[in-house]
């Protein structure tokens, strides 16, 4: 059961922190932009940390998916200097980035197994 949870966590942090970096740089204006602003590692590690919060309590805790979306939130409007509207901006397009990943991986899977 254990690896099961793993397997899974693993998928989410990989997913998640794809999805975030990709929504910031489909996002990104020329003066805000982490990635010309701040180098590719630091803003990839900073997208890390975040998935991995979020996937960690969203996986471990009681509602936890919605405390990791209030810590998200707050975490991208920190660390990136947005204001709300842009950090619900960036989780709007990455949901959408996230919905078409796990399609993907979903017909992957599928084709795979059957």
């Amino acid at each position: 059961m254990f690896m099961i949870y793993l397997i899974f966590g693993t998928v989410s942090f990989v997913i998640s922190t794809i999805s975030l970096a990709a929504a910031l740089w489909i996002i990104g204006e020329d003066d805000t932009d982490p990635f010309k602003n701040n180098g590719v590692g630091p803003t990839l590690t900073k997208c890390c940390c975040i998935s991995a919060v979020q996937t960690g309590l969203s996986m471990f805790l009681p509602y936890g998916g919605l405390i990791g979306l209030i810590v998200w939130l707050g975490a991208v409007m920190v660390l990136f200097d947005k204001s709300f509207f842009g950090a619900l901006l960036i989780s709007l397009v990455g949901g959408i980035v996230t919905w078409g990943l796990g399609s993907f991986v979903l017909s992957m899977v599928s084709a795979a197994v059957g």
